[in-house]
């Protein structure tokens, strides 16, 4: 409802008049991440009859379809610990490398560097199953002393549809951001962004899935003169070999 709200004021506002500029862009986001037990052991769901040590790799480019160019790259890294059955908690090093168009020479441009941690819990009830995940980041920009500080919180929901043997499934999620610790011309304390995705699931096998849907991003104050909109074609591939 939340996010709802805020792209109907931002349309409204693109649509009033010039006394509020809302930059819009088009993109594609194609996430693809694997997670697994450092020691795997045979199927069970007795937890302490398995490894609690995690692994996680995972791969982002993002790419701006209105200019058909790469935008950024995201690449994460997490070593993960699981306390109980659904409850994990994690710790990862992330590199955000950028596309620089500028007219010296066109290339890749690592600009922020990340450490995050985060504590998550799934639980699943017949065809439905819900996330909730908690994530402080601490962010490092090139050139600049300031480390950033901000926090996101994604509540997910999917549902298993009766067909195909349950391998399709719809999927809704939202995630806001907020800065906590802001860094001068790169982030802001107070609301950062906010992503609503929904769509669909389509299972592959028990341990690989693909996601396919639209997300909506609000970035910076949505009643700010710098308000941003991110229309997304969001696809995930996933291997999930817990």
């Amino acid at each position: 409802m939340r996010q709802a709200m805020l792209t109907l004021l931002l349309l409204g506002a693109a649509a009033a008049g010039p006394a509020v500029a809302v930059e819009q862009d088009i993109q594609h986001w194609h996430n693809v991440n694997g997670m697994g037990r450092i020691q795997p052991q045979a199927p069970s769901d007795d937890v302490s009859s398995k490894s609690q040590g995690l692994w996680y790799l995972e791969i982002q480019p993002r790419l701006s379809l209105a200019t058909a160019r790469p935008t950024v790259t995201l690449m994460r890294a997490a070593l993960g610990w699981e306390f109980a059955k659904g409850l994990t908690a994690w710790a990862g090093f992330g590199a955000i490398p950028s596309w620089d168009a500028s007219n010296s020479g066109p290339g890749w441009d690592v600009n922020e560097l990340r450490l995050w941690q985060q504590v998550q819990y799934v639980e699943k009830n017949g065809p439905l199953q819900f996330l909730w995940r908690a994530r402080l980041e601490q962010r490092a920009f090139a050139g600049l002393d300031d480390v950033g500080l901000r926090a996101r919180a994604l509540m997910r929901a999917s549902y298993d549809l009766p067909v195909l043997d349950r391998r399709l499934a719809l999927l809704a999620w939202d995630e806001p951001f907020v800065g906590l610790v802001g860094v001068e011309g790169k982030s802001a304390i107070g609301f950062d962004q906010n992503r609503l995705f929904a769509g669909g699931l389509v299972r592959l096998a028990p341990w690989a899935w693909v996601e396919c849907g639209y997300m909506n991003v609000v970035l910076g104050d949505p009643f700010g003169p710098n308000a941003r909109m991110v229309h997304v074609v969001a696809v995930a591939t996933v291997l999930n070999v817990l």
